[in-house]
């Protein structure tokens, strides 16, 4: 798989989850429970399931 084949969707995707996992986590040390908490485990399952298998 050459360099100009990759689809660079899952790490964009990956990026966007970290970034409101950071915000969470920042939230979660002040004691609130903020929202979104399930929408991204949710978005973190669905990557899961995007990795391709190991060869």
């Amino acid at each position: 798989m050459g360099i100009l084949d990759y689809d660079p969707g899952p790490v964009i995707v990956g990026r966007q989850i970290l970034r409101q996992y950071e915000i969470i986590f920042e939230a979660s040390l002040f004691g609130e429970n903020p929202p979104g908490l399930g929408r991204l485990r949710q978005l973190i399952s669905q990557v899961e399931e995007m990795k391709p298998e190991k060869q």
